[in-house]
């Protein structure tokens, strides 16, 4: 390819699903997961996304079945509400998850570069 090719704006797009006897995990709820562990509560997080508190719950319990563990932990809430953390599992999948995003963006850079 000529030189007027590398200069002009060329992107990719990668959404990175993981699939077990459905598709279970992806980007949103990598991104209800991150919320709820920064805000401590699903209700929170799903708000966030504009999402609804059932379809976040409903989300959390396709991703549960599928591993075969639970991703959060969650306290019933009294006078100040429930509260909810990732289990530790449940951070290792995130943590995996977006480890291997990175790396395959990284590696989606370098082939960019290479062919376009």
């Amino acid at each position: 390819m000529g030189e007027d090719n590398k200069k002009k704006n060329i992107s990719y797009n990668l959404r990175l699903t993981i699939i077990g006897e459905e598709k279970f995990f992806g980007p949103g709820i990598a991104k209800l997961l991150h919320l709820i562990d920064e805000y401590g509560s699903i209700r929170s997080a799903a708000m966030a996304m504009d999402m609804s508190y059932s379809k976040a719950w409903k989300i959390l319990r396709r991703a549960d079945k599928e591993l075969g563990y639970p991703m959060l932990e969650s306290k019933n809430g009294g006078d100040g509400g429930g509260k909810s953390s990732l289990t530790p599992e449940g951070r290792a999948f995130l943590n995996n998850y977006d480890n291997m995003e990175r790396e395959l963006a990284e590696t989606a850079d370098k082939l960019l570069k290479k062919y376009f």
